[in-house]
């Protein structure tokens, strides 16, 4: 069997064959990773695949990011397409690592190292270049100074540990729709080959469909709201209830499978909110038109066919009619936002993209766009558990928020249980509510540790900002170890650039106490147990930094670590050399969040 090229899946207006294709050479590179992978763990089971480098999916390219992640065990993405916020989706125990160097200097290198670390890239760093580090007598530039600052106080003060630990939350259950068959489908209703041309840019629908990626994850971070992505197959397998999604995003989702479809509507007739923009469906899983919208009768409109001119770069469904659906807004007479009941769900549709919200973001013009959506969100009783204000009480822009928890799937067993605390991976907060759900908190107070991260962009303006939680509790300025106080409301300083790292507490965190041997030989181990004192609700999940100095007052690097603290509790272990000076050296232990610390002295004979 011979598949049609795009030029002749084109002529004939029937492009199954040209997709299929596709679709199969997507899955020969994957199975070339998975190949790869079993060879590599006949020799060295612990061995990880390494992918650097990776490009935005597209049609012709073979990343397929849902395939190829489960076959990769470390990676060095770019920011490329959206990528950074869903590879861990698709393989949770991918090693990933946050890009450093390329000349910034300044405040950039901490904003971008903390950003990777937000972003859950907790898999090292890799830096690019030697020569951007630095200088031609092989000392360190100014670069190469600022990124050893930042790593050092990341890793010495324990909070690339302390996050590794914590989970993103995703406190509405929010997943974006990650739909390969649609990429195929945006491609070929307009793709052109040309010689000397970059793929990815040969198709404006493609790139419309990017852009309004985008526009979705952007205008989600706006809203202060969290969110995770869910593949095609996922959908296929039942992942949306068996992972208690509780919201699906579907972005420009042109082509859906039968078994999406079967999904989607089982999902939403069992309480599941489903917002999609316009023309979602109209093709089935192998870009084929359907002779009727998929899924019509659950966003209550008329079932109707779509040719490729509805398709090409388009700005809204023109033939939209509703049967069932109400109109929550409309623009110059025709429905905009709608909104239908379906069994126990809801579906929202917007009869428009969001792939102009990128540039109105980029020019501060994004305000009564990201209104719009908000009406959807409020209708579905979507509001985040966290939000920030200025002291004029108006929504902040330009700062973003990600919030961790020790468990980010508590209260999630499925479709319609009450959700986490705190909204998820990141977003701008600008929008609030005086009663959001949450689990990590009960009775009135904070239940667990919650670490949030407070990003202002390059745009953001020096001010002081109020963050605002559900409920009371205990809050700590982790970078400089400082406890700012307790309540739901609390006032900061944000800079331009200039990261933020909090953790609201239960309790507060009182001090910490360590024990260890008076005396040991050279050549022993040192054993050294911990302990936080807090009050009675304080289960402290957290890193203790253990400083280890010799007689001389010099920090032992090699001697020197950081030790998960767990329910207030930890230990750590080293073993001293034979030629070890004698005398009086000194541990410190210093808990990361609180910044409390203790001494131990320990003789070595």
């Amino acid at each position: 069997v011979v598949p049609d090229d795009y030029r002749e899946a084109q002529e004939r207006g029937n492009y199954s064959s040209w997709a299929d294709h596709r679709s199969f050479m997507e899955k020969t590179w994957s199975d070339q990773f998975r190949y790869v992978q079993d060879v590599l763990h006949e020799i060295d089971p612990g061995g990880l695949v390494q992918l650097s480098g990776t490009q935005a999916s597209g049609a012709h390219n073979g990343y397929d990011y849902s395939q190829l992640d489960k076959h990769v065990g470390q990676m060095n993405p770019y920011d490329i397409g959206n990528q950074l916020e869903y590879h861990h989706d698709f393989n949770p125990d991918l090693k990933v690592s946050g890009q450093a160097g390329y000349g910034a200097s300044g405040k950039k290198v901490l904003h971008d190292f903390y950003e990777h670390i937000f972003l859950n890239e907790t898999g090292g760093a890799y830096i690019f270049w030697q020569q951007s580090s630095l200088n031609p007598d092989l000392s360190y530039c100014a670069s190469g100074l600022d990124m050893k600052n930042g790593f050092y106080e990341m890793r010495e003060k324990g909070i690339g540990k302390l996050f590794a630990s914590f989970q993103p939350e995703n406190e509405h259950k929010i997943a974006i729709h990650y739909s390969y068959p649609s990429i195929h489908a945006a491609w070929i209703v307009d793709g052109v080959i040309k010689a000397g041309r970059n793929y990815g840019n040969s198709s404006e629908t493609l790139g419309q469909l990017r852009k309004n990626l985008d526009g979705w994850v952007k205008v989600l971070k706006d809203a202060g709201l969290g969110f995770d992505f869910i593949a095609y197959s996922g959908i296929e397998n039942g992942d949306l209830i068996s992972k208690g999604i509780k919201t699906l995003i579907l972005p420009m989702s042109m082509a859906l499978s039968d078994k999406e479809a079967a999904q989607i509507r089982e999902f939403v007739e069992h309480g599941g909110i489903v917002i999609t923009d316009a023309l979602a469906g109209v093709m089935d899983g192998h870009a084929r038109f359907r002779t009727e919208q998929a899924l019509a009768d659950v966003w209550g409109v008329a079932a109707q066919p779509y040719s490729r001119n509805d398709l090409v770069t388009p700005r809204n469904d023109s033939r939209l009619t509703l049967k069932g659906a109400t109109a929550l807004s409309e623009e110059q007479g025709a429905p905009q936002l709608i909104y239908h009941s379906y069994g126990k769900g809801k579906a929202f549709m917007l009869n428009y993209f969001l792939d102009h919200y990128p540039e109105e973001k980029r020019t501060h013009t994004q305000d009564a766009s990201l209104a719009k959506i908000k009406k959807v969100f409020e209708k579905a009783g979507i509001v985040p558990g966290i939000y920030f204000t200025g002291q004029n009480g108006k929504p902040v822009f330009g700062i973003s928020k990600y919030a961790f928890s020790e468990d980010a799937n508590a209260g999630h067993a499925g479709v319609g249980l009450s959700g986490n605390a705190i909204a998820g991976r990141s977003g701008d907060s600008n929008v609030h509510a005086d009663r959001p759900g949450g689990s990590a908190y009960a009775n009135g107070a904070a239940r667990s540790a919650i670490i949030l991260g407070v990003l202002p962009d390059k745009q953001a303006t020096a001010q002081e900002i109020n963050i605002h939680f559900k409920n009371s509790g205990h809050l700590y300025d982790v970078r400089n170890g400082r406890y700012i106080g307790r309540g739901e409301k609390f006032q900061v300083n944000v800079e331009p650039l200039v990261p933020g790292i909090y953790a609201l507490l239960p309790d507060a965190i009182k001090g910490i106490r360590a024990k260890a041997a008076s005396a040991i030989k050279r050549g022993g181990a040192v054993d050294i147990r911990f302990s936080v004192e807090g009050g009675e609700a304080l289960r402290l999940k957290s890193v203790a930094n253990i400083y280890v100095y010799n007689p001389a007052g010099e920090k032992v690097d090699v001697y020197s670590d950081n030790a998960m603290i767990v329910n207030n509790k930890g230990s750590y272990r080293f073993n001293t050399a034979l030629n070890d000076p004698k005398g009086k050296w000194k541990i410190v232990v210093r808990e990361t969040i609180s910044g409390k610390q203790t001494e131990l002295p320990i003789i070595l004979e």
